[in-house]
């Protein structure tokens, strides 16, 4: 056989081994969310994703998301949600091929005493990546489709986890989030997370996409529920 189709057979064996990777990795976290009680709830795949719709929306942002492979779990604040969530906004922007767009795992709740977490709608990146050239270039990344208003992030001991914070209009994150709520947000990063919503009480932990440690994740989560 010629070089090319060693090397198309090579190409298809590499695609197999992804997605088989990617298969066992989602029967092992889905494994775990089960054996801490987190319980199917697909039927509910609309209205969460309506709920994310809206987390997204409250900053001004206009993005299609599609919600799936829902599970919830009870806690002291109403039902806790594990969800894939894919962003379909550029799906079809491109008339040559089609982008199946971005696709993470998230946390999705309602908060204990909102009003003492936030007073308005923001959306932060965090990072536990320590290098200030990848944390710039991350927020140049972010700055292309901006989700909302730059917010001002203050000099605390904790914004080196602050990638970028985004509110519905230009501020400073000090006037929507306590700083003592913000150093909690910002371990986020230390925790497997890089994306977090909130508005209107409710609060949307995204998780970095690849290998997990949902122990890990729901550590910190149980701070919160």
């Amino acid at each position: 056989m010629s070089t090319g189709v060693w090397a198309l057979i090579g190409i298809f064996a590499i695609a197999g081994l992804l997605i088989a990777w990617n298969a066992t990795l989602r029967r092992s976290v889905r494994s775990r969310l089960e054996a801490l009680g987190f319980i199917p709830c697909d039927g509910e795949a609309g209205a969460l994703t309506a709920a994310w719709q809206a987390l997204v929306a409250s900053t001004g942002a206009r993005r299609k998301m599609c919600l799936s492979s829902c599970l919830e779990r009870a806690s002291g604040c109403g039902p806790l949600h594990h969800v894939d969530v894919q962003d379909l906004t550029h799906r079809d922007d491109q008339r040559d091929r089609v982008n199946v767009g971005a696709s993470w795992s998230a946390y999705l709740f309602d908060l204990r005493e909102p009003q003492s977490i936030h007073s308005g709608s923001v959306v932060l990146y965090v990072t536990k990546c320590g290098s200030p050239a990848l944390r710039a270039l991350l927020r140049r990344v972010i700055e292309i489709h901006p989700p909302g208003a730059a917010l001002e992030v203050g000099a605390h001991p904790w914004t080196n986890r602050i990638v970028a914070a985004f509110g519905a209009s230009p501020g400073t994150l000090d006037e929507l989030v306590p700083p003592a709520v913000q150093e909690r947000l910002a371990r986020s990063a230390d925790h497997g997370f890089f994306l977090v919503h909130l508005a209107s009480g409710k609060a949307a932990f995204s998780v970095l996409p690849g290998r997990r440690n949902v122990n890990r994740e729901w550590a910190y989560l149980a701070e919160w529920v």
